[in-house]
């Protein structure tokens, strides 16, 4: 029994190390930080319309993060980090088959925010 707890404290050990490890990088923060942001992905009807709408709302959203317009093409969002993500929706994004495709809603179950402007 002995060797049971022992073995239950170093995995428990490992895991925390593993947090604080984490921690220190940025990855998880608590509640009451806001997250980082590192991708804003702008999903407009296209992406003429996208990066118009973008210049008359980006001063709500992070100023360090990387953005990205997207168009009609579901494979630019192949291997994107879903982790610090922000998804704009702006415009007509309803006209855009992307963003109601099978990736952004992976993002979004995965923990991504979406924000409708």
């Amino acid at each position: 029994m002995n060797q049971m707890d022992n073995a239950h404290n170093i995995q428990d050990d490992s895991r925390q190390n593993m947090i604080d490890w984490n921690v220190k990088k940025g990855y998880l923060m608590s509640e009451s930080e806001p997250r980082r942001t590192e991708l804003i992905l702008v999903i407009g009807k296209n992406v003429e319309q996208a990066k118009f709408l973008w210049r008359l709302v980006r001063d709500k959203h992070p100023k360090d993060a990387r953005v990205k317009f997207v168009g009609r093409n579901p494979t630019f969002l192949d291997g994107l980090n879903h982790e610090a993500m922000l998804i704009v929706l702006i415009g007509q994004w309803q006209l855009n088959p992307v963003a109601t495709c099978s990736h952004v809603q992976w993002f979004e179950k995965l923990g991504a925010r979406v924000i409708i402007e």
